[in-house]
């Protein structure tokens, strides 16, 4: 941390020091010393300014030894230390007054705060209990030193006000005898630091207490969604007494024609920037010509368990949001009645006194209270006891008010009040004879405590706004609450249940070596668990991450709930004795039950010779937080095959069995996967292809009787087409389906010809060579497995011949099937091939075997069809004689 050290000259102190005769060096030192604080004070206010020109601002001011702190909100920090006998006041607003270095010293002004919980302030001349204080208003002024060197405080109403001059309004306090003080204001966000100058002038530094406040907007909170078109339309409630109203402990007399008002309205505003300190601020709501009815507490952060959305766990902050509670300005219901149709819109003024103004878009109804419509008290659970600890200070209004409060015994059930606030007044009694019970007030708040183990009935008082009173009784329990112990237990479905086991913690484990202590379920407290796991049923229950208990969870798309026998628990140890000795709550897990979500288990340490009624009987409250989860990994019983799938295992290719008379393949589709046993098969379901509309060229793939097994029409050949395998783990449906997805396309094994021609010698005709035979069979195709086969293969359906267009010219052929129609069993696969020419003509020109050939057409029992070319030239006698020789040739060589 930086400190600088700044000591400014008191002129005050000076002057008021004794007077001794000095020589002239004396005095010239004097002067030097002067001046040389002069011009300290001067550097030390420039240096101050620099810092808040810079964006700074105080975060601090602490009184010292002879003078102040100032820490600005980067941790620099400035000492301002007086002259030897100089004093500087530190003077700030508490509890409604202004204090001088801790000293009250009369009321600060402004306009009143809305009521407190404890009630409104009685009418004039009747000594009520005063409600907490409200913001200061926007009119306040600080107290100053007069020229007379007196303090000063704006107090117009003050019996001992200044009636008539500069000073109207003013009340005159202590004498002072400084030439330094600052003060904190009441209504900007600042400091004001005041220094005496050379020219004995009073200099001022306005030091901020916060960021700068840029902009502020009235919003719209409404079931978690927000709208930026102004605040939603709140009410607050008037009435006027019709005759005199006798109430409150003590007891106030209201006179006819008394104004009752309601307090509890909210508006939400938007402050930016958003991590700005706005307690520093004071917000007030206004009418365009600076008038209202109405004043507002300080901002309170708005909170939710969920981020807000646009209308477009613990709960958290919604940035830049805040709540503001409005009540009645001191004002008769004459104004209220003329500010009924005005538009308001928020204001505030930062450090400098600059204003800044929201929208006249906040909208306030004062409802005037008629017989129809006077607000009462609308809770309907005061019958139901509530159970406090003894010594527990329970503030009455929050359990009245709240649904929920946070105790030593986890959460309790408040009453639900939603309409004190509209009340005007309400105070608590209990009977007068009631013994080791008090009530008290606490920081403006009714709280009830007890020392002993009691039922204690409470009674709530409450004066309506239209003058009438009512009255809600309820009783409190108190005894003995045991201290809550939260233990954390995990599980991955599919791993062994001893791996989840939770050791206890050692002040319970105290409690175990007596043995009229147990550990037992919450419900049934005397029936203590042993070393055999016990059904948690009717103690567990589903919670959100936030603790919140929920009756059903979303799994597959369907709500679920809890069923019973998921989940049992036993009271185990490590096999040691004395200190050694450990406890653990061991689960067991049925695979088939569970939901993997998260638990809440509710059990307790019971003592046997306890007492029920004063609460002694539960040692220890145990919350075992249980999260069950599914890792998918471990339990995933989709294994690929590596050689049926691709890379990335999104696409596979099979064969299947079929024969040359069926129409459809059939194929297993465990056999893409490793081994999966046969009561997991149990618990798979395959989605298959099925054509949408529009999709003309598809056929649906279908479901055999045997796991797995599916048929598919032979025209589905060589189509990618989508199967999704389905798992139940466990065949739990309380569980997360487990898929695979991806492509199958089927495939014949028969991939096609050895060669797309085959060329032979002797597979030529002329005049001379008018006739040869082919055997079909030796025509070799191959399979899958890259395997050369014949056309006799079984997997081979099929094989036809046909001729080229050139080839109908000049050939026969005997046969155009395979095997041959009506031969014999030793010539079925052989074909003549024969030259149709008559011997008058003669073939003057080849033609080449790429015109003149024998198309071979295979269709194998996947319904495939591949083809291949023999070459059959027709030759002139030039060629052939040309050719016999060459092959005469290479037969010599």
């Amino acid at each position: 941390m930086k400190r600088k050290f700044v000591k400014v000259m008191f002129f005050g102190a000076l002057a008021l020091s004794t007077v001794t005769y000095v020589g002239c060096k004396d005095y010239d030192d004097d002067i030097d010393n002067l001046q040389t604080q002069i011009d300290a004070n001067k550097a030390s206010i420039a240096e101050l300014q620099a810092k808040v020109n810079d964006g700074k601002w105080v975060k601090d001011v602490v009184k010292i030894e002879g003078g102040f702190r100032i820490t600005f909100n980067n941790e620099d920090s400035y000492d301002i230390v007086n002259g030897q006998n100089g004093t500087s006041p530190k003077v700030e607003i508490k509890d409604g007054y202004w204090y001088i270095d801790d000293v009250k010293q009369i009321e600060a002004t402004g306009p009143q705060g809305p009521a407190g919980a404890d009630g409104s302030q009685g009418p004039a001349g009747t000594d009520g209990p005063q409600g907490p204080v409200g913001p200061a208003g926007a009119d306040g002024k600080s107290p100053y030193i007069g020229t007379d060197g007196f303090w000063y405080f704006y107090q117009p109403g003050h019996d001992n006000a200044i009636k008539e001059g500069d000073k109207t309004g003013w009340v005159q306090g202590p004498a002072s005898e400084t030439s330094i003080y600052v003060v904190k204001s009441q209504d900007k966000p600042c400091w004001t630091l005041h220094v005496r100058n050379d020219k004995d002038e009073w200099q001022e530094v306005v030091l901020p207490t916060a960021d700068n406040l840029t902009s502020i907007k009235g919003v719209a909170i409404e079931n978690g969604e927000i709208s930026t078109d102004g605040t939603k339309e709140v009410s607050l409630y008037y009435g006027i007494a019709q005759k005199k109203v006798k109430f409150g402990n003590p007891e106030i007399e209201y006179p006819k024609g008394y104004l009752f008002t309601s307090s509890d309205a909210v508006i939400n505003a938007m402050i930016n920037p958003v991590d700005i300190d706005i307690e520093q601020y004071t917000i007030t709501l206004e009418d365009s010509h600076g008038n209202t009815c109405f004043v507002l507490s300080s901002p309170a952060k708005n909170m939710s368990s969920e981020p807000l959305k646009q209308a477009t766990r613990t709960e958290q902050w919604n940035k830049g949001i805040y709540d503001l509670a409005i009540a009645f300005a001191n004002v008769d219901a004459e104004t209220i009645e003329k500010g009924e149709n005005v538009a308001y819109a928020l204001s505030t003024r930062n450090a400098w006194g600059k204003a800044i103004l929201s929208d006249y878009d906040v909208k306030i109804k004062a409802i005037k209270a008629e017989a129809d419509n006077v607000p009462d008290l609308m809770g309907t659970s005061y019958a139901n006891a509530k159970d406090i600890d003894i010594e527990e200070e329970c503030i009455l209004d929050d359990l009245v008010q709240s649904e929920n409060i946070f105790a030593a015994d986890g959460k309790r059930n408040g009453y639900g009040e939603t309409n004190l606030g509209k009340v005007f007044a309400h105070y608590y009694t209990i009977p007068k004879d009631a013994q080791n019970v008090t009530l008290k007030e606490v920081d403006g708040k009714t709280v009830i405590v007890s020392s002993a183990p009691q039922t204690v009935k409470v009674t709530l008082n409450y004066l309506k706004v239209d003058g009438n009173t009512g009255k809600k009784e309820f009783s409190l329990n108190f005894k003995t609450l045991a201290q809550s112990v939260s233990l954390d237990m995990n599980w991955v479905v599919g791993a062994k249940n001893a791996d989840s086991k939770v050791a206890l913690p050692g002040d319970i484990l105290k409690l175990l070596k007596d043995t009229k202590y147990s550990i037992a379920y919450a419900s049934t407290k005397n029936e203590k668990l042993t070393g055999t796991a016990a059904p948690a049923d009717g103690n567990i229950s589903f919670i959100t991450k936030d603790g919140v208990v929920v009756n059903e969870v979303k799994v597959n798309g369907k709500a679920v709930s809890y069923k019973n026998g998921s989940v049992k628990l036993a009271l185990t140890d490590n096999g040691k004795t004395g200190d050694e000795k450990v406890y653990y709550l061991t689960p067991e897990f049925d695979e088939t039950l569970v939901t993997a979500t998260t638990h809440k288990i509710d059990l307790v340490v019971y003592y046997e010779d306890g007492d029920a009624a004063t609460g002694t009987d539960i040692a220890k409250i145990i919350t075992v937080n249980l999260n069950i989860t599914q890792d998918n990994n471990t339990i995933n019983v989709f294994k690929p095959l590596k050689s049926f799938f691709d890379a990335d295992f999104k696409n596979a290719t099979a064969y299947g069995t079929t024969s040359a008379s069926e129409t459809t393949i059939s194929y297993n589709l465990y056999t893409l996967f490793e081994t999966i046993d046969a009561d997991v098969k149990e618990n798979i379901e395959f989605t298959l292809y099925k054509p949408e509309e529009g999709d003309k060229d598809g056929k649906e793939w279908t479901a055999g009787t045997n796991k797995g097994d599916i048929s598919v029409d032979k025209s589905e050949i060589d189509k990618a087409r989508p199967v999704t395998a389905i798992y139940t783990p466990f065949g739990n449906e309380q569980l997360t389906k487990i898929e695979k997805k991806f492509n199958l396309t089927f495939a014949s094994q028969i991939v096609g010809p050895k060669t797309n021609v085959f060329t032979d010698k002797g597979y030529y005709l002329s005049m001379a060579k008018q006739t040869f035979d082919i055997d079909i069979k030796n025509f070799q195709w191959k399979d899958y497995l890259g395997k050369e086969i014949q056309l006799d293969d079984t997997r081979i359906a099929s094989a036809k011949l046909s001729l080229s267009d050139e080839a109908k010219n000049y050939i026969e052929l005997s046969s155009t099937e395979f095997p041959a129609v009506d031969s014999d069993a030793d010539e079925k696969s052989i074909v003549k091939v024969s030259l149709i020419v008559n011997n008058t003509t003669n073939i003057e020109t080849t033609t080449p075997g790429s015109e003149s050939y024998i198309l071979i057409t295979v269709k194998d029992i996947w319904g495939k069809t591949t083809t291949a070319k023999i070459a059959v030239p027709i030759k002139n006698k030039a060629d052939e004689d040309a050719d016999n020789a060459e092959d005469a040739d290479n037969a010599k060589e």
